[in-house]
């Protein structure tokens, strides 16, 4: 089970994965045999696979788009091109498959769709126009129950998605709103102090 000091140096990785041991001992005030043991336990935990390249989409150009596509055709392999980032089937539902793919052009998209009803004339295609993701790793370790959070303020384990505040580039972690507001209320009152 990861805590909450494994959450803050977990937050550290994601924000910058190329800081090093040194520089998140001392941004956590601890020291860097413990740093190095928790980021040992923390990928045995097998919740990181990796380290690796986030490319800037933006600077990659195009934008991604969501193409729903209902078909009785198994198109798994038939799609697997440059333009599909990543390919969902999904079970019993309609449509059946879901695809994430990556344009630069009108052209590409009319390319994309041209693949798809070929590979099924009767498919029913929907295009959603572009999505952004966003993923917090953090909220979803402790959301998915892998560790052993509790509430700033009342002590309690956090089960399902935590409510946060982040006070002076920490994350603090609350089982509820009230819990979250009572922290807050305590901060600006030493501050007023």
């Amino acid at each position: 089970m990861l805590d909450n000091l494994d959450l803050r140096i977990l937050e550290l990785l994601v924000k910058n994965p190329r800081i090093t041991v040194s520089e998140i001992a001392r941004e956590l005030n601890i020291s860097r045999q413990t740093t190095r043991q928790r980021i040992e336990k923390i990928n045995r935990s097998g919740i990181i696979k990796g380290f690796f390249p986030v490319f800037n989409t933006e600077k990659l150009g195009g934008i991604l788009v969501l193409i729903m596509f209902a078909s009785e055709t198994r198109v798994t392999e038939k799609l697997s091109q440059a333009m599909v980032w990543e390919l969902y089937l999904t079970m019993n539902s309609n449509p059946n498959t879901i695809v994430l793919g990556r344009i630069f052009s009108l052209e590409d998209l009319k390319k994309l769709v041209s693949l798809m009803e070929q590979i099924d004339p009767k498919a029913e295609i929907r295009i959603v126009s572009s999505i952004e993701r966003n993923f917090d790793a953090k909220d979803a370790i402790v959301a998915s129950g892998l560790s052993n959070v509790t509430c700033e303020t009342c002590g309690e384990r956090i089960r399902g998605k935590p409510y946060t505040y982040t006070y002076r580039n920490t994350t603090h972690y609350f089982c509820c709103p009230v819990c979250r507001d009572t922290f807050i209320k305590k901060l600006r009152s030493e501050r007023n102090d």
